[in-house]
């Protein structure tokens, strides 16, 4: 009997070590575009997961891509470097995860599917208060007419609509995911009630921001004053502050009748 007691415990150990404990929150967002080409995203925060570094955490899947099959439709999360992600992954204390999504050989009109269930029903140790999409070109480009922001919690599928006239494909993408623990707000009341919004803010990937002074300098400082970024400013910019520590900053917009200085959270 000794014999089969061992191989008994073998299998259980085998079977064991490929057990996958399920995060405290597994989220996913399928993709087809008109062709029926499939592919899908996933978004994990679990309390093990490591947000130190953006999109590192192999034990919960964030698993480089490599070079991608360029005859191919792909959808992928686009990390600090070059690197392409299925796979998004961080920690429960953040409290929130802003993900940039890229595609590749599409045709238009893509469908976004996802369940909004899983928003309501997790085991996160905070509530999602706030779960949307957003189109980083039109959101900030009042000249682009259709669909900036789709909330999560209100429906379970999208289309990225077929090619406006004379547009390029690049209207449609990069889209960005933003789930959080805060309260939603309304996206028309914080551009009407205020002269610059930062958005994602906190943020860890890219930072959007659109101002109604007109031509200034755009400045980046850490709390201490250390200058970061300066650049012309026109209406709306794009930073990626992925490489910069956890910590409070501060953007400067300046000009000849305007001096606006707004704090930037980077998580």
């Amino acid at each position: 009997m000794k014999p089969i007691y061992i191989s008994l415990i073998s299998t259980l150990l085998t079977l064991t070590s490929y057990t996958q404990t399920q995060p405290q929150f597994k989220f996913w967002l399928a993709f087809e575009d008109s062709i029926g080409q499939r592919d899908t995203l996933w978004v994990i925060i679990d309390s093990s997961a490591n947000a130190t570094i953006t999109i590192n955490d192999s034990s919960w899947g964030e698993i480089p891509l490599g070079q991608l099959d360029s005859n191919k439709f792909h959808v992928y999360y686009k990390g600090a470097a070059t690197d392409s992600f299925k796979v998004y992954a961080t920690a429960t204390f953040k409290k929130n995860a802003s993900v940039n999504i890229q595609a590749q050989n599409y045709h238009l009109p893509i469908s976004v599917r996802w369940d909004s269930n899983l928003l309501r029903k997790n085991g996160l140790p905070w509530e999602i208060k706030t779960a949307f999409l957003y189109n980083t070109f039109t959101f900030f480009n009042p000249n682009i007419p259709g669909n900036e922001v789709w909330d999560l919690f209100f429906t379970d599928t999208f289309f990225l609509p077929y090619d406006l006239k004379n547009s390029p494909l690049s209207y449609y993408m990069p889209l960005q995911l933003y789930i959080s623990n805060e309260e939603p707000i309304s996206i028309t009341e914080s551009k009407e009630s205020k002269k610059t919004v930062l958005f994602p803010n906190p943020a860890n990937d890219l930072v959007f921001i659109e101002s109604q002074i007109g031509e200034a300098i755009l400045k980046l400082f850490t709390v201490d004053g250390k200058l970061l970024v300066q650049e012309l400013f026109n209406r709306f910019s794009t930073l990626n502050v992925s490489n910069y520590p956890r910590g409070v900053y501060f953007i400067q917009i300046q000009n000849s009748k305007t001096n606006e200085i707004l704090p930037l959270y980077i998580n």
